[in-house]
């Protein structure tokens, strides 16, 4: 529900390449599937599958779960916290720093 949700914000804000990094080799694999997908998660990779079409591509990338740790942090405040449209929250802003710097 993550990457649909991350695929609907950047059909939004974005209309370039993006890059989309998963810990899940599960649902990267499902997701470069084509044709009719038969798992219990069908609907929701057909609503990734058409917001997929929207943007000009869309790179699947597998990172290791410590690679990610942004993407961990935001959505443990996304529990508690509403959505961030124009920026990161400041407790973030160190970590996204870190990622970036250590991807380098």
């Amino acid at each position: 529900m993550t990457c649909r949700e991350g695929i609907a914000l950047a059909t939004e804000w974005i209309c370039t390449r993006i890059i989309l990094k998963l810990d899940c080799s599960t649902i990267i694999a499902a997701m470069g599937l084509k044709g009719v997908h038969r798992s219990r998660l069908c609907f929701i990779l057909d609503e990734i599958t058409e917001n997929r079409s929207c943007l000009p591509e869309v790179k699947l990338q597998a990172i290791r779960w410590e690679q990610n740790r942004a993407a961990h942090e935001l959505a443990q405040l996304a529990k508690n916290t509403a959505m961030w449209r124009v920026s990161s929250p400041c407790c973030i802003d160190q970590v996204i720093a870190q990622e970036c710097n250590n991807s380098r």
